[in-house]
C-alpha cells in the first residue's frame, strides 16, 4: 500500500486547466524553480491512436497517464511543467504528443538534485492496477522499459513517495487551465467530452 509518506521527497499535486481553453501562464504555477523530479497526471477521456516521434503510432485507452519525468534547466520543475501545459510548442518530448489529446490534472512533485524519475516510475507501476501502455515512453536516455504509467479506472491514486531517498519530500498540486478544474476521474472526464459534443 502506498501513502503520501511512501516516497522521501516532497510532491505537490495541482489542478490543470482544461485544455481547450488557453493555457497557463508558467509564473501562475505554484511550483519550485528548482531543479527536481515530477510526475505528471493526464486524463484521456476516449481511446485514440496517438503517435509518439519515432517510437511509432500507438492505440491508448481511455483512463489516467502518470509521466514520470526530470527538470534540470533552468527554472527547474516550474518551467518544465509550465512548458507542458502549454497548448502551443513544439512537439519535442513523448508527452507532448500524449498531451495534444490529453488533460494535465494533476503533478506529483520532489525538489531534489538527485535523478528520481526512474525510481518513481518503477514505483508508480506497482501501483494496483497500473499497465505501461508504451515501450520505451520517456525512456531513451535510461534502461527503464518505460516512464509512463496506466490506470484504467482514472482515479487519482494516492500520492506515493517509495523509492525516494530519506529527507526528500515529495508534493502534490492540482492544475488547471482554466477557473473550473477538469474531472478527476475518467468516465466523468468522457462524459463531460459528450455533453461538450452536444452543445456544439
Amino acid at each position: 500500500m502506498f501513502d503520501d509518506r511512501d516516497f522521501g521527497a516532497t510532491v505537490v499535486s495541482a489542478p490543470i486547466h482544461d485544455p481547450h481553453l488557453s493555457a497557463v501562464p508558467t509564473p501562475s504555477l505554484e511550483l519550485p524553480s528548482a531543479a527536481g523530479t515530477y510526475v505528471l497526471h493526464v486524463l484521456l477521456a476516449e481511446s485514440q491512436e496517438i503517435t509518439v516521434g519515432r517510437l511509432g503510432r500507438f492505440q491508448f485507452p481511455a483512463g489516467r497517464y502518470l509521466y514520470c519525468g526530470s527538470a534540470r534547466g533552468s527554472g527547474g520543475i516550474r518551467a518544465r511543467v509550465g512548458r507542458h501545459l502549454r497548448r502551443s510548442k513544439a512537439l519535442h518530448w513523448h508527452i507532448d504528443y500524449l498531451l495534444q489529446k490529453g488533460t494535465p490534472v494533476r503533478v506529483w512533485y520532489a525538489v531534489s538534485a538527485e535523478r528520481l524519475e526512474c525510481a518513481w516510475a518503477r514505483t508508480v507501476l506497482r501501483l494496483p492496477g497500473a499497465l505501461a501502455p508504451v515501450a520505451g515512453f520517456g525512456s531513451s536516455d535510461c534502461a527503464c522499459a518505460t516512464h509512463l504509467a496506466y490506470l484504467p479506472h482514472g482515479r487519482p491514486p494516492e500520492m506515493v513517495r517509495d523509492g525516494l531517498p530519506a529527507g526528500c519530500n515529495p508534493r502534490q498540486l492540482k492544475v488547471s487551465r482554466n477557473r473550473s478544474a477538469p474531472p478527476e476521474s475518467a468516465a466523468d472526464c468522457t462524459d463531460l467530452h459528450r455533453k461538450s459534443k452536444k452543445n456544439s
